[in-house]
C-alpha cells in the first residue's frame, strides 16, 4: 500500500504546489484564481478520458499474474488507440473555442486564463498517455518504483521551472512548468516499456488522424468566421466539430471506430 501511495504523492506535489509557487512569486496573487479555473476547466474531460483505468488495471494485472505478455500488449494498444480517438480531438477542441467560453462561465476578469489552458492542453495528453504508461502498465505489473521515479523527477523539474518561469510569466510560467513536467512523466515511462518490449506506436496512432483533426480545426475556425464567437456560435462550433471528425473518421475507415460500429 505504501509503495502505490509513494507515486501518488510525487504527483501531488507539482500539480498542488503550483498554486502555492504562484501565489508567492507572481506580480499579483489573482494569478492563482486565474491558473486554478483553467487548471479545474482542463481537467473535467480527463476525469471521462481516464477513467477506463478503473476496468483495464485488474486486467492487466490477471494478464500479468499469467504471463501473457503479448495480450497486456495487445490490450494497451487498443486502449491507447480509444484515448486518443477521444482525447486529442477532445482537448483540441476545448482549446479552440476556450475564448468563447471562459468569459461566459467565468467572467470578463478570467480572460488571461485562456492562456493558461490552452497550454495546459499540451499537459493533458501527456496525463492520458501516461495514465496508460503508469496507471493500466507500471501499476499493474508492480514497477511502482519506475512510477514513483518519473514522478519525483517531475516534481523536481517542475518545482525549478516555476522558481524561474513564474517570476516574468505569472500563471503561463506554471503552465508551462506543469506541461513539461507531465510530458517527463510520460517519456520516462514509455522509455521503460520500450525496453520491455511494449512499445506502443504512438506515432502511428496520430499520424493515422491527422485528415479528421484537421477537419476538425477547418470547421471550427470557419464555423468561428461565419458566425462570429458569440455563445451560440460555440456551442455551434462543438456541434458540427464532433460530427465532421467522427464523418471524417469513417470517411477513412479508421479501424477503432469500424469496430466499435460493427459492435
Amino acid at each position: 500500500v505504501f509503495y502505490l501511495f509513494l507515486p501518488q504523492a510525487g504527483s501531488v506535489i507539482y500539480t498542488q504546489f503550483d498554486k502555492i509557487m504562484i501565489g508567492m512569486l507572481s506580480s499579483d496573487i489573482s494569478f492563482v484564481t486565474i491558473y486554478e479555473k483553467a487548471y479545474t476547466i482542463i481537467n473535467l474531460p480527463l476525469k471521462f478520458i481516464t477513467a477506463l483505468s478503473t476496468v483495464v488495471l485488474p486486467r492487466t494485472a490477471g494478464l500479468f499474474a499469467k504471463k501473457n505478455y503479448r495480450e497486456i500488449k495487445r490490450l494497451l494498444i487498443k486502449i491507447l488507440d480509444f484515448t486518443m480517438l477521444i482525447a486529442i480531438p477532445t482537448i483540441i477542441g476545448l482549446s479552440l473555442v476556450a475564448d468563447i467560453f471562459l468569459p461566459f462561465y467565468l467572467g470578463e476578469e478570467y480572460l488571461n486564463s485562456i492562456s493558461v489552458l490552452r497550454i495546459l492542453s499540451f499537459a493533458t495528453i501527456a496525463v492520458a498517455l501516461s495514465n496508460i504508461t503508469g496507471v493500466q502498465y507500471l501499476m499493474a505489473v508492480n514497477k511502482t518504483k519506475i512510477l514513483t521515479f518519473s514522478y519525483i523527477i517531475a516534481a523536481i523539474v517542475n518545482l525549478t521551472l516555476n522558481y524561474v518561469l513564474i517570476s516574468f510569466l505569472n500563471a503561463n510560467g506554471a503552465a508551462i512548468a506543469t506541461a513539461i513536467a507531465e510530458w517527463i512523466v510520460f517519456l520516462i515511462q514509455y522509455h521503460y516499456m520500450c525496453k520491455k518490449n511494449m512499445s506502443l506506436n504512438i506515432k502511428r496512432m496520430i499520424l493515422n488522424r491527422w485528415i479528421p483533426l484537421l477537419v476538425l480545426v477547418i470547421v471550427v475556425q470557419g464555423t468561428r468566421v461565419i458566425f462570429g464567437t458569440s455563445i451560440i456560435s460555440g456551442l455551434l462550433q462543438i456541434f458540427l466539430a464532433i460530427i465532421s471528425y467522427f464523418i471524417a473518421l469513417y470517411a477513412i475507415k479508421d479501424e477503432t471506430l469500424m469496430e466499435m460500429i460493427g459492435k
